[in-house]
């Protein structure tokens, strides 16, 4: 009995578990000692790409549970190194609008949510932009970028985005945003396409840098 009372006033004054260790910890998703662990990046790859943290544990772990185990109660946390990022740079001064790298329809339903949108969500909910989702599509299902070169991956990304054709983006200023980066295939090929349709300004962001 004494027991359960004591887990339940851990859980009443710690409700919340390291999603690295699983250490109990006040309401977030890193404890003090996983989250000192996490990387900064404050250098760019691109002049247009930017990625707001190291692609290693902790956030590894965090990734692969909001990404693949559906744990999506974790995008508003993760989104804050987007938005932290984003405040360095001053890139809210330069974007009036966010556009998530989209998923394609095949892998959305496996998935039922695409993360690069739920980060998306947070950081135009942050600095009250809109989310032009569904503007540019993904209508190729290309394989999946692990293992790949840098020029591998670049070629199987090319041609498989393209926007709408009901919709502009003539003097938009966007800011892309998807989960990882490792050689900026996905974001350059996205970047390229809204360009294209008249974009006056493209932005990448990422979650972690690989």
């Amino acid at each position: 009995m004494l027991k359960n009372l004591g887990q339940g006033l851990l859980d009443l004054f710690y409700p919340y578990s390291c999603c690295a260790c699983g250490k109990k910890i006040p309401p977030g998703i890193f404890c003090a000692e996983c989250r000192v662990r996490i990387e900064p990046l404050t250098v760019t790859v691109f002049p247009y790409l930017f990625s707001a943290v190291r692609y290693r544990e902790p956030i590894v772990t965090a990734i692969h549970r909001f990404k693949y185990r559906g744990e999506v109660f974790l995008a508003p946390y993760l989104s804050e190194f987007l938005i932290e990022l984003c405040q360095c740079h001053k890139l809210k001064e330069r974007i009036d609008c966010v556009v998530p790298v989209p998923l394609h329809p095949t892998r959305f339903r496996e998935r039922n949510f695409n993360q690069a949108e739920l980060l998306g969500q947070e950081i135009a909910a942050c600095f009250s932009l809109p989310v032009l989702n569904r503007f540019l599509i993904r209508f190729r299902n290309t394989p999946s970028q692990t293992g790949l070169s840098g020029k591998e991956r670049m070629a199987n990304v090319s041609d498989a985005f393209q926007v709408r054709k009901d919709v502009t983006f003539k003097g938009r200023r966007c800011l892309l945003v998807d989960d990882v980066l490792t050689t900026g295939a996905t974001l350059s090929a996205c970047r390229s396409r809204l360009l294209s349709a008249g974009a006056a300004e493209v932005y990448g962001l990422a979650l972690a840098r690989d």
